[in-house]
């Protein structure tokens, strides 16, 4: 079984087809190759701290800090701070998502005023991609969770087109040394300049919005509507009840 994940990561996983953008569980993947010994990664909230269980490998004396049970938005860069301020010998990086970045991007003045040096991998996806992936899987529509402009035909937020922004010149003004790296080779380009920086980094990814690792298989008691006029809600609805047949307490 292990084998049989370890080829999945190699050859479907940490791989990007020609004309796609970089996936997040291949970024994972350089990310855990760049890394040395004593580095520490940080990720909280959204889908990084699923993809980094499923696909980040320890070995070589690396460490990952992941705060996943209330999947506190706003806790990376903070946390990040203090474990460099700990005298972490080596290079303290953050993998987050754009969502998540954009409820805390300030902290990374707070960075700056300590100097502390700490990369922050920005995994732009163009929204809350993790709820937004619960959304579809349990109501069946689109609503609110991406950064797009409301349609003027519709007036429907889920017509509109996406909401560009420059996280490099942001980062820039905030005093940070920021590059954009859209594949593999000008990711690890900008982890290994990044490296010898003394201040703290950013390195901007644009994602594919919707390409994951393979799912764990598992049922999840994510409720939704349990009254609905929508029929691919009650669909939805009746899958997730179908489940419940194999749930488990352990209390």
């Amino acid at each position: 079984m292990r084998e049989e994940w370890e080829q999945t990561k190699r050859n479907e996983v940490f791989v990007t087809p020609a004309g796609d953008k970089i996936s997040q569980g291949h970024l994972v993947g350089i990310i855990n190759e760049e890394m040395r010994e004593g580095d520490t990664l940080l990720a909280a909230a959204g889908t990084v701290p699923s993809d980094l269980t499923k696909l980040f490998d320890v070995k070589g004396g690396k460490t990952v800090h992941i705060e996943f049970g209330n999947s506190c938005m706003g806790y990376d860069i903070p946390a990040a701070i203090g474990v460099k301020l700990t005298g972490t010998p080596g290079e303290v990086f953050v993998l987050m998502g754009d969502g998540n970045y954009q409820m805390h991007p300030l902290e990374l003045i707070t960075a700056v005023q300590e100097r502390t040096k700490i990369t922050v991998i920005l995994n732009v996806n163009n929204g809350y991609q993790s709820i937004h992936g619960h959304q579809k899987a349990l109501v069946g529509h689109s609503l609110g969770n991406e950064f797009k402009v409301r349609d003027e035909g519709t007036g429907l937020l889920d017509k509109g087109a996406f909401v560009e922004v420059d996280y490099v010149k942001n980062a820039e003004s905030l005093g940070v040394k920021a590059w954009l790296a859209t594949d593999e080779e000008q990711v690890r380009s900008a982890l290994a300049e990044a490296r010898a920086e003394d201040g703290p980094c950013m390195i901007v990814v644009p994602t594919e919005r919707y390409k994951f690792p393979p799912g764990s298989g598992v049922w999840w008691e994510v409720v939704g509507a349990e009254v609905t006029n929508d029929p691919k809600t009650r669909e939805l609805v009746e899958l997730r009840e179908a489940g419940r047949v194999k749930q488990r307490y352990y209390y």
